[in-house]
């Protein structure tokens, strides 16, 4: 359970658990604020699948379409590689980010 699950559950009882009502104070403040900036600032192990629209987290290392680019992609677009299906339209800053490789192939630091 994430704690903005958490936080969820306390505002929809009303504070309340087994053991009685919670005081709502500045500690409490201080957590749901943090529930808040946990979920902004999640990334993903291996990022965001690059395909334009989807939102799905990539789960390789850019094996899909490599002739044209180190291209992260979710299950399903994997999918799609493994299948021979067309290359579909890659995010913009996904196509910005490949066009900054060297000739090694190696991102800028």
């Amino acid at each position: 359970m994430s704690l903005s699950e958490i936080i969820t559950q306390l505002e929809s009882c009303g504070y309340r658990c087994e053991a009685g009502p919670l005081e709502r104070n500045a500690a409490f403040v201080a957590l749901k604020e943090m529930a808040e900036s946990e979920q902004a600032e999640y990334e993903p192990y291996f990022g965001w699948c690059d395909v334009d629209g989807c939102e799905y987290e990539s789960c390789n290392n850019g094996g899909c379409w490599k002739e044209t680019g180190y291209w992260l992609c979710c299950s399903k677009h994997s999918a799609m590689h493994r299948a021979g299906e067309p290359q579909p339209q890659m995010k913009q800053s996904s196509i910005n980010r490949e066009a900054t490789r060297g000739p090694d192939g190696v991102l800028p630091y």
